[in-house]
């Protein structure tokens, strides 16, 4: 299997905080990514409507999602 190439997946929420999950190079397949709950300053995020942006060698994709 070869790498699907850069990557990168993102929260967003409603005021433009922003939490980067994983990026960089992935083996092609399924990945599981754990979030602590922080944005890229370690500050807590609150419970609420987030954007999920992923984006993939020519592939982006948002969704809503409720974060609790």
């Amino acid at each position: 299997m070869g790498t699907w190439g850069n990557v990168e997946l993102t929260l967003f929420d409603l005021l433009g905080q922003r939490a980067t999950l994983a990026g960089g190079a992935y083996e092609a397949g399924e990945h599981l990514v754990r979030w602590d709950g922080r944005d890229q300053l370690g500050r807590d995020l609150p419970s609420g409507v987030y954007l999920c942006y992923m984006r993939a060698e020519g592939w982006t994709q948002t969704r809503r999602r409720l974060i609790r």
